[in-house]
């Protein structure tokens, strides 16, 4: 008996630790907004719109030419909106209609407990669903998502039908992966304390990392599904967009692997945005 009195504190205490270092470091810090694209002459309505799970998205829609296709952009972790700007310059001059959302727990979107790649999927598969609703059922529908907003326009392609391409930016594929990244550069040890704190996270969060990894879900899109990853990307590896090359239909799957490229610098390489320009030309044409 005395032996259960030692163990439960200790079981306690460890829980309390492993919660607060996902508070610290697995929970996203403030990104409010700080412009929009009026502040580039850009035309756009304020928008929201709800989650399945009764949260609500906060988004910008940016007019295009009238039944053109639409890009849907996917921010990655700790962004917003915002941080997708340029895509938003580039990509409205040529007629797209745009929409911009805040996943949960970013920007101006509501706050979600359990911020994974799964819920980034939940909140595109929201988005993919106003704008059916805004535009009607026979929408034409891109996804453009960076890093972990890139592996939930995969998860969402290939659970919504209909979708027309894919387009990703340092996309990852299997979350645990990334972050056991940081774990090995700071010589933590995988056994037992790595594995002891991802299964933790799948209890506490009732999440199975495995089942919602991009690189289980990439082999579903039947759309074409380009790959951009920097060569010099350091925080998401270039390894995980080859994964998902590997994992996907051969036939509607590219990569590129850009040289001289790190996380997230992509805008003052002119040939990355005539790759993209080229590729949205060629799948989801404005006619």
């Amino acid at each position: 008996m005395s032996l259960y009195l030692l163990i439960i504190p200790v079981l306690l205490l460890l829980w309390f630790v492993l919660d607060r270092l996902v508070s610290k470091h697995y929970r996203p810090k403030d990104t409010k907004h700080t412009f929009d694209p009026g502040k580039f002459g850009i035309p756009f309505e304020t928008v929201r719109f709800d989650t399945a799970d009764g949260g609500n998205l906060s988004g910008w829609w940016i007019p295009g030419k009238q039944d053109g296709p639409v890009l849907i952009l996917v921010h990655g972790w700790e962004n917003n909106a915002g941080r997708l700007i340029r895509f938003i310059r580039e990509f409205h001059p040529l007629g797209y209609n745009l929409l911009a959302f805040d996943a949960r727990s970013h920007g101006d979107s509501s706050f979600t407990a359990k911020t994974t790649v799964w819920s980034y999927t939940e909140d595109t598969l929201a988005a993919i669903r106003y704008v059916r609703e805004r535009n009607g059922n026979d929408s034409r529908i891109g996804l453009v998502g960076f890093s972990i907003g890139g592996g939930a326009a995969i998860n969402a392609a290939a659970h919504s039908a209909g979708i027309r391409t894919v387009l990703t930016v340092g996309a990852v594929a299997h979350p645990l992966e990334v972050m056991r990244l940081t774990f090995d550069r700071k010589g933590v040890p995988y056994i037992p304390l790595v594995w002891i704190f991802f299964r933790y996270l799948e209890l506490r969060y009732n999440i199975r990392f495995n089942r919602i990894a991009p690189v289980r879900h990439i082999g579903k899109v039947p759309a074409p599904v380009f790959l951009i990853h920097g060569e010099d990307d350091r925080i998401v590896l270039p390894d995980q967009s080859r994964k998902l090359m590997d994992a996907g239909n051969q036939d509607l799957v590219r990569i590129w692997i850009a040289p001289g490229l790190a996380h997230g610098e992509w805008d003052n390489l002119p040939l990355f945005w005539e790759r993209v320009l080229q590729y949205l030309d060629e799948t989801i044409p404005v006619t």
